[in-house]
C-alpha cells in the first residue's frame, strides 16, 4: 500500500501530499532542462564561436581589477558601466578551480555559464509569476535553454549576459504576490545593477515598471513606483559619482577622460550600423548572422511579442522584447550593437510560450461548442507541423555548435610566444585583446611589453611610449580583428604594412600570423 492510499491519511491531507509529489515532477524537470541547457553551451565553449576582442577586453578588464590595477588594463574611459567586469572578476576563481591553465578568454566563458544556469531558473520562476502553468513554464524554459542563438551567445564573455540575469531578477521582484515596498524598492535597485552591468538594458526598465505597476494595489501603487525609483536611481547614481569624485564627469581638458563626452559618443557619435533593410548595411549582416543561427525564435518571438502587448499579464515582457526593436527601427541611422539580441531572447521565449497558452486556453473554451470542435485539431497539427520544422534546424545549428573548432590559431599564436629562444624577451608585442592576457601571463611586461593595438593610436599614455610609432614594435600579431580595425589605426596600419609573417596558424580570412617589423 502506497503513502497516499494510507487509510489514516485524510482525503485533504492525501490531496496536499498528491499535490506536493506533483510539484517536485515540475521541479525535478526544469533541473533536467537546467542540466542539458549547461551541457548544451558547456559543450565544445572553447572551439565555438570565435574568440572576440571584446571578450578579450572584459575578461582583461577583470584582470586588472582582481590584481588591483583599476577598473581597466589602460585608461578607463568609461565606455561601458564597470560592473559587469567587476562581476566576472569576482567569480574568477572558478576557472582557476577548474582549469588554471586555460586562455583567458576560455576562463572567461566558463564563468558565463553560472548567469547562463540562473537565468535559465529565473526565466522559469517569472514565467510561473506571469500565472503560466507549470507545463508553460517549462516550455518556455526550454526555448530559451535549447534556442541555438541563446547557446551561442550565452556561451560568449558578453557583459548583456550578465545584465539579463539581473534583469530577470528585477522582473521577479517586481511580480511578487506580497506586493512588498521593500521588494519593489529592491526590483529598482536590481534593475540599476542589470543596467551599471550593460548599459543598454535600460531599454528594459520601462517593462519592469509597468509590470511592478500591474502587479502592486490600487491604493499602493503609487508608493510601490516611488520606492522602485528610489531604489533605480540611487543605486544608479554610483556610477556618476564615481566619475565626479575623480574629476572626470563634466568636459575638462584633454587631458582627462570624460564621462558625459563618451555617453554623448555612444549615443551620437558612433558610426551607425543602417537600416536592417539594406543588405549592404552592418545591420543586416548583424541580422543575417543571428538567423543563421536561429530564424524561427526571431520570427515568431518578434510576432508573439507584438501580440502580447494587447494582453494585460504579459504586456511587461512583450514591451522589454518590443522597445529594442522599436529603436532599431525607428533609427535606422543608429548603433545596433551585434549582442542586442542577447537582452530580447528571454522576452521572446515568454511571450512566444504565453501567446500560445493564451490561445490554447480560448481553443478549449471555443471546443465545447459542436460547432468549433475541429479548431483544436487542426491548430494541433499546425503546432506538429511547425515543430517538425524547427526542432531538425535547431538540432542542425546546434550540432555545427557542438563540432566546429575555430579558436585553434589564436591559442598557437599565444604558444608560439612562451619560447624563449625565438624572441629576445625585451620586444614590444603588437596584439589585440584576445591574447593579450595570456601574453602577460607568459611574463611579459603589460605596460611595456604588450600593447593592445587599439591603445597604440588612441591612449595618450600608450602613444607616449612610442616615440617613433611602429617603429618601436617588434612584432604583430595579425588577427582577424586587427586585420578589421587596421584602417582607422594610423600606426597599426603602418605596421602591417612594414612587416614580414615569420609564422601563420590556419588558413583564409580567420588565419593569424605573427609578423615581425622590418625597419628601414
Amino acid at each position: 500500500m502506497t503513502v497516499l492510499n494510507s487509510p489514516i491519511l485524510t482525503p485533504q491531507r492525501r490531496a496536499a501530499l498528491s499535490g506536493a509529489a506533483y510539484r517536485i515532477d515540475f521541479r525535478v524537470m526544469l533541473t533536467v532542462i537546467l542540466i542539458l541547457g549547461l551541457v548544451a553551451r558547456a559543450w565544445n565553449l572553447f572551439g565555438y564561436p570565435a574568440f572576440s576582442d571584446d571578450e578579450g577586453t572584459y575578461v582583461a578588464q577583470a584582470w586588472a581589477v582582481r590584481n588591483g590595477l583599476g577598473l581597466a588594463h589602460y585608461t578607463y574611459i568609461y565606455d561601458h558601466p564597470p560592473l559587469g567586469w567587476i562581476q566576472i572578476a569576482a567569480l574568477s576563481w572558478i576557472p582557476t578551480l577548474v582549469a588554471p591553465s586555460l586562455p583567458a578568454v576560455a576562463a572567461g566563458r566558463i564563468v558565463m555559464l553560472v548567469f547562463a544556469g540562473v537565468s535559465i531558473v529565473l526565466l522559469y520562476c517569472v514565467a510561473r509569476r506571469l500565472r503560466f502553468s507549470n507545463w508553460a513554464a517549462l516550455a518556455a524554459t526550454a526555448v530559451f535553454a535549447f534556442s541555438p542563438l541563446a547557446i551561442a551567445l550565452h556561451r560568449q564573455v558578453f557583459l548583456d549576459n550578465i545584465a539579463v540575469t539581473w534583469i530577470l531578477i528585477a522582473f521577479l521582484l517586481a511580480l511578487s504576490p506580497r506586493q512588498h515596498l521593500g521588494l519593489q524598492m529592491l526590483a529598482g535597485v536590481t534593475a540599476a545593477v542589470s543596467v551599471l552591468s550593460k548599459e543598454t538594458l535600460i531599454l528594459a526598465v520601462p517593462a519592469i515598471l509597468l509590470a511592478l505597476w500591474q502587479n502592486s494595489h490600487p491604493r499602493t501603487r503609487n508608493f510601490a513606483t516611488i520606492g522602485f525609483v528610489c531604489g533605480f536611481v540611487t543605486t544608479s547614481a554610483f556610477y556618476p559619482l564615481y566619475a565626479l569624485l575623480k574629476g572626470e564627469l563634466l568636459w575638462r581638458d584633454r587631458d582627462r577622460v570624460s564621462m558625459l563626452e563618451m555617453l554623448v559618443y555612444q549615443l551620437f557619435g558612433r558610426e551607425g550600423s543602417g537600416s536592417v533593410f539594406d543588405s549592404q548595411s552592418h545591420a543586416y549582416e548583424t541580422l543575417v548572422g543571428w538567423s543563421l543561427q536561429d530564424t524561427a525564435i526571431l520570427i515568431v518571438g518578434t510576432v508573439s511579442a507584438t501580440v502580447a502587448l494587447f494582453i494585460r499579464r504579459l504586456r511587461g515582457p512583450a514591451l522589454a522584447a518590443t522597445i529594442p526593436i522599436l529603436i532599431v527601427a525607428v533609427r535606422p541611422d543608429g548603433y545596433m550593437p551585434g549582442m542586442l539580441v542577447v537582452q530580447i531572447l528571454p522576452f521572446f521565449a515568454l511571450t512566444t510560450v504565453g501567446v500560445a497558452q493564451v490561445l490554447a486556453t480560448a481553443l478549449r473554451s471555443a471546443a465545447e461548442s459542436a460547432r468549433f470542435r475541429w479548431v483544436p485539431g487542426v491548430v494541433g497539427m499546425v503546432a506538429v507541423a511547425l515543430m517538425l520544422i524547427v526542432l531538425p534546424r535547431w538540432w542542425d545549428s546546434s550540432r555545427r555548435e557542438w563540432t566546429t573548432t575555430v579558436n585553434d590559431p589564436l591559442t598557437q599564436a599565444a604558444a608560439w610566444f612562451d619560447d624563449p629562444h625565438r624572441i629576445a624577451g625585451s620586444e614590444r608585442i603588437l596584439t589585440d585583446d584576445t591574447i593579450w592576457l595570456d601574453l602577460v601571463a607568459l611574463g611579459y611586461d603589460p605596460t611595456r611589453e604588450v600593447l593592445w593595438h587599439f591603445k597604440v593610436d588612441l591612449d595618450k599614455e600608450v602613444k607616449q611610449q612610442l616615440t617613433h610609432g611602429w617603429q618601436d614594435l617588434d612584432y604583430v600579431v595579425s588577427t582577424p580583428t586587427i586585420r578589421r580595425t587596421a584602417g582607422g589605426l594610423p600606426t597599426v596600419s603602418a605596421a602591417l604594412r612594414n612587416s614580414r609573417v615569420v609564422v601563420a596558424f590556419g588558413s583564409g580570412d580567420d588565419r593569424v600570423e605573427i609578423r615581425e617589423i622590418s625597419r628601414p
